[in-house]
């Protein structure tokens, strides 16, 4: 997650939380295809850092998932967040956490986790 790896996010994620990903990560798509939101969300995303990115922004300005999470993950400083995710030790029952990831401008973004089958997975990942 901290690359903006989708596939990282997905084998980390419960199935629900991997489809609203999608889903918002296609309504980001339409508002950087938008003339009047597109320039300005465009203008946010840092140049490619060497082709493997170049290919993924290419894939993800035609809907892909994993090339718009990255541009997403460098546009919001979403890389740098993820790690600033604090997570309380839990008490032994607890099934679920609820807790915020602190972007880079301060904004707090909502992550939820839930244990399923004894391994901690990000049922809510909020973009």
């Amino acid at each position: 997650m901290s690359e903006g790896n989708f596939e990282a996010l997905c084998a980390c994620s419960t199935p629900d939380s991997i489809e609203r990903v999608r889903r918002d990560l296609l309504t980001w798509n339409a508002l950087l295809s938008d003339a009047l939101t597109g320039p300005r969300a465009v203008a946010r995303i840092p140049s490619p850092r060497d082709d493997a990115e170049k290919a993924l922004y290419r894939a993800g300005f035609t809907g892909d998932p994993a090339g718009l999470f990255c541009m997403l993950a460098r546009s919001e400083g979403s890389a740098a967040a993820v790690a600033q995710v604090e997570v309380p030790t839990p008490a032994p029952g607890v099934l679920r956490i609820e807790t915020d990831r602190a972007l880079e401008d301060g904004t707090r973004r909502r992550v939820v986790l839930v244990l399923r089958d004894g391994v901690w997975r990000v049922d809510r990942f909020a973009l």
